[in-house]
Formats: C-alpha cells, structure tokens, sequence
C-alpha cells in the first residue's frame, strides 16, 4: 500500500511537512488502503449480485456506485489522517516550532490531498474490482461498458 500511496505522495508531500513518515508511524496508511479496498469490493458486490436488477445495468448507475466509493474514500482519509496528525504529538511539536514553518492549515491541507490520493486509488480499485466480478451477475454484466 505504501508504495501505491508513494506514487501520489505529490498531492499531500511537501518540503517541510513529511505527512506520509508520520502516517506510516502509525500504520495509516495499511489501514486507509485496506480499507479503501474493502470499501470498493463490498460496494461492487452489492451493485453487481445484491442490486442485478434490469432497472441497474445502466453505466450511469454503476458511476454512481463509484462517486459512493470516490466520496467514502476521501472522507474516510482525511478524517483519520487529520484527527491522527493532530492527535500526534510530535506535529505539534513541529507546528510550534516555528523555524519548520509548519500551521494547522498546512496539515489540513495535506489531509486533503492524501484525502484526493485516496479518492484516486478507490476508482482504480472499483473499476478492477468491476471487471473482475462483473461477469457472474445476470441482469449488470455489461454495466459500465
């Protein structure tokens, strides 16, 4: 997971505030990707075997099954790296430090973007997920394409 998370750390990495060392610390990082992943996967299966109804097999339908998971996803991310940081004490250490040049909007702003990393990484995880287990529902199979 932290090497999927590395690839987008440009969205919530900067010179002066390392959100991903302080979130691996703590092992965030599994827990949001594992999560996000369990996210993607229970929603797909509703969609495809719980839903399989005609009136569902539309591709706007499956897109706002994956806008679920897209806004599940990023709140979920923000909401435990945001309370975690500023639970940490040592960020706050750096937040007064003030030769760091480190605020509290700075660390909400980097909760964002690992909140929009994390959106990212859920439409990849939904669309294979998709792909994988669409083909065993009757009425959905050919939803989004």
């Amino acid at each position: 997971m932290e090497t999927i998370y590395g690839w987008l750390s440009f969205l919530y990495e900067t010179d002066y505030f390392p959100t991903l060392a302080f979130l691996q610390e703590s092992n965030l990082i599994q827990i949001i990707g594992i999560s996000t992943l369990i996210i993607a996967i229970v929603v797909c299966v509703v969609y495809y075997y719980a839903l399989n109804h005609t009136r569902w097999n539309r591709w706007w339908h499956w897109l706002i099954f994956l806008l679920g998971v897209v806004a599940i996803s990023f709140f979920l991310a923000f909401g435990i790296s945001h309370s975690n940081l500023l639970a940490n004490d040592s960020v706050w250490g750096a937040i007064y430090d003030r030769s760091l040049n480190i605020t509290t909007y700075t660390v909400y702003y980097a909760c964002l973007g690992l909140g929009f990393a994390n959106a990212f990484i859920s439409i990849v995880f939904f669309t294979i997920c998709s792909f994988i287990i669409k083909w065993g529902s009757h009425n959905c199979k050919h939803s989004p394409f």
